[in-house]
């Protein structure tokens, strides 16, 4: 199968759905797994890493990021953690696209595109995909394809000219132009620097899957509460009830104390007498 230009392969995957709605198939399945890719700017080298809200992230996880968010999420939203002014999504719901452009600063962009849902075998299809895409790019500023297994299922991702009026990009046209850039940033990033996004954020925020951790949290922190709460009132009565026993105790000596003291009075009493009388007497 011969390989087909970039040009020729947005022809189909922009242009045929609305000029050809009566199709029943916009793109037949692949009969490879190797991903085409090509360079998009020559000579150009991209920075290691670009700063974000969430912290430094290095060109191949940009892309990861983009992946995870196009191939855990059917509703095509945009990732958190980039500022919006440098961000735009483009969503078609024939043939459900989505495609996620990100600026990058010395007029770069990075971008994924996914043309079909990712559900059931198709998300693990849309994963591997990309990951192996990114293992091609690997940081250069070059863009690949892959055509999907199931009908009408095509993924691209990659690096090209920021809004470049003659690439064939959804968010081109669409209208919609990337209004600002994510600066370089001078530090490396960690190598699993995507981790504090899978965790929470870019994959599946508005997910139900995804909030069952929280939900688990609050009802953990709830169960803590009321255990501590009872176990206060507890020691709470526990203390009570000592003290006032302490108070009968200290109650019935003094009595007892005071009692003593009145039988001493009386006993010396009576000695005196007797002793004073023995001395009349002699």
């Amino acid at each position: 199968m011969l390989a087909k230009s970039f040009d020729e392969l947005h022809y189909e995957l922009l242009s045929t759905p609305h000029h050809h709605g009566h199709n029943k198939h916009l793109i037949s399945a692949r009969d490879t797994e190797a991903p085409t890719c090509e360079a998009t700017i020559e000579d150009k080298v991209l920075f290691p890493s670009y700063s974000t809200d969430i912290g430094p992230i290095s060109t191949d996880n940009i892309l990861a990021v983009l992946r995870d968010q196009l191939c855990n999420n059917t509703e095509c939203n945009p990732p958190i953690g980039i500022k919006s002014g440098a961000m735009v999504v483009a969503k078609d719901d024939q043939y459900s696209k989505c495609e996620i452009s990100i600026g990058l600063t010395d007029g770069v962009e990075a971008y994924a595109y996914r043309q079909g849902d990712p559900d059931g075998d198709a998300k693990d299809e849309c994963t591997e995909s990309f990951n192996g895409m990114i293992q091609i790019i690997e940081g250069q500023v070059k863009e690949c394809y892959l055509v999907g297994s199931q009908e009408n299922h095509v993924y691209q991702a990659g690096f090209r000219a920021l809004n470049a009026h003659n690439a064939s990009a959804l968010h081109i046209s669409q209208g919609k132009i990337i209004q600002d850039t994510l600066p370089s940033d001078a530090k490396m990033p960690d190598s699993n620097s995507t981790s504090q996004y899978h965790d929470s954020v870019f994959n599946e925020k508005s997910s139900p899957d995804s909030k069952t951790p929280i939900y688990a949290g609050c009802v953990v922190g709830v169960i803590a509460l009321i255990v501590i709460t009872v176990t206060s009132i507890c020691c709470y009565k526990r203390k009570k009830a000592k003290k006032a026993k302490r108070r009968q105790r200290s109650g019935s000596q003094g009595k007892k104390k005071k009692r003593a003291t009145n039988m001493s009075s009386t006993l010396v009493g009576s000695e005196s007498g007797r002793s004073w009388r023995a001395a009349e007497e002699v």
